[in-house]
C-alpha cells in the first residue's frame, strides 16, 4: 500500500545519502516545527515568489513592529538599494497562552464590548490579522505610471527607551516622537492630526503627559487600538492605515472618538463622565490642550473652525513591550 511505498522511499534516500556521505538535510535533523518558524520565512516566501532580490528580513519589536518594518523599507529606498519595498506585518489567532499572560498582568480586555480609549484603564482587546504596505519613490512609481494614492511617508523612527518590560520611560516615547519629526524636516506645530496609542491601561496617563509637549489647540487625536483591537505586530499598521487613508478630520470640535474613522465602521462615543479620573486630571494638566468634560456625548479636543489644508500631516505613536517606541509622521493630499 501506500505505507509501504513512502517507507521504501525513506530507505532508498537513506542509503543514498549513506552511499555519498552526505549529511542529515536540516528537516531531519530538528523538529520542522523549529525550520519552518525561522523569523524570516515570511519575508523569504514572499521574495521566492516574486524574484525579487533585496534585502529579506523578518523584524519584531512588539507594537512598534509595523514601523520598524516601515523604517527598513524607507532606508532601503532612500539609500538606492531598492526600487520599492513591501512591508509589513501579521499576527495570528491569539493562543490561549498569550490571553491568558495578558490577563494574568492586567492589560488585557475580555469581553464583547469595545474598549472605549482612556475610561477604564482595564486593558484591551487582542486580535489577529495582517496588514501590508508597498512602498516606492515618487521617480520609480512616475517611470512606472503609477499615481499617487495621495500620502506619503516622512519619516518612521524607532527608540529603545524602557524601564520595565510592560511600561516604557518617561522620555522614550518623546524621544522617539522628536527623531520622527527631525527626520521628517517638520516641527510639531505642524502635526495636525495624531493618533495615539492607547491601550486602555495605566499608561495612557503617561501618554497624554507626553501630548502637552506637541499638542495645540488645533491637534486632532484619535485612539483607535480599541476598535481595531491590540495586534502584536500589525496593530500599529491597521491605526496608520486609517489614519493616513481614511476620511480627512473636519476642521470641528473633533477628537478622541470615532466619527473620522473609516466609511462604514461602527461609530462609539466617550461620555465625559466615563473618561478616568487619572486620565481627567492628567489632560487637564495639558499646555494648549482643552479637554471638554461639558461636551455632550463626547470627550473631544478643541480644534477652531476653518477650511481644510491641502496637505495634511499626520503622526503615529506606538509604543511596544520592552521600551521599543517608535513615531511615524506621514503627510496626505487633501480628498
Amino acid at each position: 500500500g501506500l505505507i509501504n511505498q513512502l517507507k521504501a522511499k525513506a530507505s532508498e534516500r537513506l542509503a543514498l545519502r549513506r552511499r555519498f556521505g552526505a549529511p542529515v538535510p536540516p528537516w531531519d535533523a530538528v523538529s520542522p516545527n523549529v525550520l519552518w518558524n525561522i523569523p524570516n520565512l515570511a519575508a523569504a516566501q514572499v521574495s521566492m515568489m516574486l524574484q525579487t532580490h533585496g534585502l529579506t528580513i523578518g523584524v519584531s519589536a512588539a507594537c512598534s513592529t509595523f514601523a520598524l518594518a516601515l523604517r527598513v523599507g524607507l532606508d532601503e529606498i532612500r539609500s538606492n538599494r531598492a526600487d520599492v519595498a513591501i512591508v509589513g506585518a501579521t499576527d495570528g489567532n491569539p493562543k490561549p497562552e498569550i490571553l491568558a499572560a495578558f490577563q494574568a498582568a492586567r492589560v488585557g480586555a475580555f469581553g464583547h464590548d469595545i474598549v472605549q480609549p482612556l475610561t477604564a484603564l482595564r486593558g484591551t482587546h487582542l486580535a489577529g490579522g495582517a496588514c501590508i504596505w508597498v512602498l516606492c519613490s515618487d521617480d520609480w512609481a512616475a517611470t512606472h505610471g503609477l499615481g499617487s494614492l495621495g500620502a506619503r511617508v516622512l519619516s518612521s523612527s524607532v527608540t529603545s527607551d524602557g524601564e520595565h518590560v510592560i511600561t516604557p520611560s518617561a522620555d522614550g516615547p518623546s524621544r522617539a516622537i522628536d527623531v520622527a519629526l527631525n527626520e521628517a524636516g517638520v516641527s510639531a506645530s505642524d502635526i495636525d492630526y495624531w493618533d495615539l496609542h492607547s491601550t486602555g491601561t495605566p499608561g495612557d496617563v503617561q501618554e497624554l503627559d507626553h501630548v502637552k509637549k506637541y499638542a495645540s489647540n488645533s491637534t486632532i487625536m484619535t485612539a483607535r487600538k480599541g476598535q481595531f483591537g491590540h495586534g502584536m505586530g500589525a496593530c500599529g499598521g491597521w491605526e496608520l492605515t486609517a489614519q493616513v487613508f481614511g476620511p480627512q478630520p473636519a476642521p470641528t470640535d473633533v477628537g478622541l472618538d470615532s466619527r473620522q474613522i473609516l466609511p462604514g465602521e461602527t461609530v462609539f462615543e466617550v461620555p465625559a463622565s466615563g473618561i478616568d479620573p487619572s486620565c481627567l486630571a492628567a489632560a487637564v494638566k495639558q499646555r494648549g490642550l482643552n479637554i471638554l468634560t461639558d461636551h455632550p456625548g463626547f470627550v473631544v479636543a478643541k480644534v477652531e473652525p476653518g477650511s481644510s489644508k491641502a496637505v495634511f500631516r499626520c503622526a503615529k505613536l506606538s509604543m511596544g513591550v520592552g521600551g521599543v517606541s517608535s513615531c511615524v509622521v506621514a503627510e496626505r493630499w487633501a480628498e
